[in-house]
């Protein structure tokens, strides 16, 4: 279910992201993404525990996950196309 829309704009290594699982249960996937002061995309930081997450993405099931993975790679292959035309 989706609660509230958000939009998350990546590419300027200020949204820093984690992934794991729940601490209340193991079963659960669980991403979660948060501001960050603007740095090199992919460097990694320990998070807080006090850090807040204004967008945690929760997964029961793997073939969800799978979902998402592969429609991020739709995504990566389209803007792929798009820089090596232009």
């Amino acid at each position: 279910m989706i609660s509230n829309q958000m939009v998350l704009e990546f590419g300027n290594g200020d949204i820093g992201v984690s992934g794991g699982t729940a601490k209340d249960d193991e079963t659960k996937g669980v991403v979660v993404f948060h501001n960050i002061k603007k740095r090199e995309i992919g460097t990694r930081e320990d998070i807080s525990e006090n850090e807040e997450f204004p967008v945690i993405m929760t997964f029961t099931n793997t073939n969800s996950i799978d979902v998402v993975i592969g429609e991020l790679i739709k995504a990566r292959t389209g803007m792929s196309k798009t820089e090596t035309e232009g």
